[in-house]
């Protein structure tokens, strides 16, 4: 039998945490488990992206949401939207809160690029904030 190690390209996700913040980066479908928080988090998929891309002119702006799904240590999964705009209507939120944590949305990468095919292939990374709700 034989066995061939190879090295993946490094990852950019990852936690930091500071005295009152966390702040980390999911892509699209990872899970992270939050030690501090006690929280299992997934970034379950990307809803919606229609920021106006780089280079174009817009009348608007666009927004991005992503689903998030959270589980504490005992509860059960919830369901949460994090956007870059808030729009009641949609449903979307800049901030969710769980399990007394915000979580916000503070980038979401690869930003939308005219006539660049590979960007838009690229995986959808998110950076969040939490911080506990005061």
């Amino acid at each position: 039998m034989l066995l061939l190690a190879c090295r993946s390209p490094r990852s950019t996700t990852g936690v930091v945490s500071t005295k009152d913040s966390t702040m980390l980066v999911l892509e699209e479908g990872q899970n992270l488990f939050l030690e501090r928080e006690q929280i299992n988090l997934t970034f379950a998929r990307l809803l919606e992206d229609s920021r106006c891309p780089e280079g174009v002119q817009c009348v608007w702006a666009g927004v991005a949401a992503a689903e998030l799904t959270a589980m504490g240590t005992f509860t059960r999964p919830q369901t949460l939207v994090v956007a870059t705009a808030d729009l009641p209507d949609k449903g979307y939120a800049k901030a969710a809160v769980f399990h007394r944590y915000t979580f916000r949305l503070t980038a979401l990468t690869p930003y939308p690029a005219q006539g660049d095919p590979e960007r838009a292939a690229q995986k959808r990374k998110i950076k969040l904030t939490v911080k506990a709700v005061k």
